[in-house]
């Protein structure tokens, strides 16, 4: 089906915070990678091929 979901991860330190439409849906503690760059990776188990795309992703810094 054709769904909109707003997605957010918080990371700052080492506590990273991820949310679907405004809830919270998990949270982790990682201190393995410190710096870097911001990207974004998405699939599906149940369609191959399957198209998912993103919509006015931003990147903030604390």
């Amino acid at each position: 089906g054709v769904a909109i979901n707003h997605l957010r991860a918080d990371c700052a330190g080492n506590l990273l915070t991820f949310y679907i439409n405004g809830f919270q849906v998990a949270q982790a503690q990682d201190a393995t990678l410190t710096s870097g760059d911001v990207g974004v990776l998405a699939g599906t188990f149940e369609s191959p091929g399957a198209d998912i795309l993103f919509d006015n992703f931003v990147a903030l810094q604390p």
